[in-house]
């Protein structure tokens, strides 16, 4: 189950406009607001007209970047970013977003170290924190991606994301009474947070308690019928109670493209 990155379009936002540009926040700040609302055509529309008038200013190029990203482009987005950290070399919010893009392209060490200048620009940098402990955790980093969690989780402990990560961080490290822990009060915080109900279903399913691990990934799977990892751990925790033709329901109740390899995978 991959887990969510966290992009941070708003920090940036003024840097770099000065006193005679103040007409163009308000249109920024539209445009900023049709970028989390995922109108990116809208939201790059907005900002080109603006690079276009003031091709340095750092709010628009760093919005222009994270539409790309959204868009799947992420070497598009670095050239904005790049372009925007000329004009503001001290940006947190820029390398944050600069560590996001890396990370998309599979340069996780760079993306590990611009996300690390993130937090060291700014030490209360929530999403920063959670974003490189995902990084580190991947990259077999296990005590690094706790640290960096568990700060995400200090500045937030409300938000279920950064606790499933840790679960995941502390899984891997074989500490498995904790790991449970953290994917149980991921859910108790966002019950509907699939990551969570199916890290929380495969490790108890691990456990040898198969009727509680049933009862989560059912509900990732209803919640989110494409989500293969649960779907495939709820065939197989079936099967482990002997309710083969529940199984066999789930497995054949799949969307079209995960059918295959379902079955593939069971076989």
């Amino acid at each position: 189950m991959v887990e969510k990155s966290t992009p941070s379009s708003g920090t940036a936002s003024g840097t770099g406009v000065d006193k005679g540009r103040h007409g163009v926040a308000g249109s920024l700040e539209t445009a900023m607001e049709h970028q989390r609302a995922g109108r990116l055509g809208e939201a790059a529309a907005i900002c080109h007209d603006i690079v276009q008038r003031y091709p340095d200013h750092v709010g628009a190029l760093n919005v222009l970047g994270l539409v790309e990203v959204q868009n799947g482009q992420p070497l598009q987005a670095m050239t904005h970013f790049a372009k925007a950290l000329v004009g503001d070399p001290t940006n947190s919010a820029l390398y944050a977003n600069m560590g996001l893009a890396l990370g998309a392209i599979g340069r996780r060490d760079e993306a590990i170290e611009t996300f690390e200048k993130a937090i060291h620009l700014r030490a209360d940098y929530r999403e920063a924190h959670h974003n490189v402990s995902v990084l580190l955790r991947d990259a077999g980093r296990l005590g690094d991606a706790e640290r960096h969690a568990r700060q995400s989780i200090a500045l937030a402990p409300d938000l279920p994301d950064t606790h499933s990560v840790l679960g995941t961080i502390l899984e891997a490290a074989g500490r498995t009474a904790e790991a449970l822990a953290e994917y149980r009060t991921t859910v108790m915080l966002a019950p509907n947070h699939v990551p969570g109900l199916t890290h929380l279903g495969t490790l108890l399913g691990d456990l040898d308690q198969p009727e509680e691990a049933v009862e989560h990934l059912q509900r990732a799977v209803t919640l989110q019928p494409r989500a293969a990892q649960a779907r495939l751990r709820l065939v197989e925790t079936l099967r482990r109670l002997g309710r083969g033709q529940d199984a066999e329901t789930v497995l054949w109740g799949a969307p079209r493209e995960l059918s295959c390899r379902a079955v593939t995978v069971s076989l």
